[in-house]
């Protein structure tokens, strides 16, 4: 008769444990961002420069995980969630960039903005939720829940490249469009040499060679 009580202790010191776990990661994640690190899914800390470089340095490739234009002002945490009281909207939507975009131009008051998004995944489409200032962190229980947050390390600077013939790094920054594919990291993160097929490199070296 006394394994069943053991049995509940044992239950409620392992939610404890989970609830005590669950905040310091968080504020580890916190702690890595306040010397401009960014913090793995693991709970490891990694050069900020090393996020969305179009390279795994991250165990598990989560510095290399939602690094589209929009999304890529966001940090993504994967152990909380909004506080359903504060979610103020929600919609379906067919890609992470695309609540992030939404989260990016909500209006709904001109004092008012949206501080941060949960997205769940589904087979084919993610739920997006959006919050306003007062949201609340709360420990993460459902599988693929992931939360957004601004990152501050992040430069926010919304260029319009195209418009003066320029191309647009992943991170908003503007380089001419000869340095795209051209052999050398022009953009910050790389993301100028991304996607430029098998050969790249030794043409570009072959077109140089004297």
């Amino acid at each position: 008769m006394g394994l069943p009580g053991v049995v509940a202790t044992a239950l409620g010191l392992v939610l404890v444990v989970t609830q005590i776990r669950t905040s310091q990661s968080f504020q580890e994640k916190s702690d890595c961002a306040s010397d401009g690190r960014y913090m793995c899914r693991n709970g490891s800390c990694i050069p900020y420069s090393l996020k969305c470089n179009g390279a795994a340095d991250c165990f598990g490739q989560s510095d290399e995980l939602y690094c589209d234009k929009y999304i890529i002002e966001y940090n993504p945490f994967f152990d909380v969630r909004l506080n359903d009281s504060s979610v103020m909207q929600q919609s379906t939507v067919d890609t992470p960039e695309t609540c992030a975009r939404l989260c990016r131009e909500w209006t709904p008051d001109p004092n008012d903005q949206c501080v941060a998004f949960d997205i769940s995944v589904y087979n084919s489409y993610y739920l997006c939720k959006r919050a306003r200032k007062g949201y609340e962190l709360v420990p993460n229980e459902e599988e693929g829940y992931v939360h957004f947050a601004p990152d501050h390390n992040f430069p926010t600077e919304d260029n319009d490249c195209e418009s003066d013939g320029r191309y647009t790094c992943r991170r908003g920054a503007c380089v001419p469009h000869s340095s795209k594919c051209n052999g050398a990291h022009d953009c910050y993160g790389r993301s100028d040499e991304l996607y430029c097929g098998e050969f790249a490199d030794s043409c570009y070296k072959y077109l140089l060679a004297p």
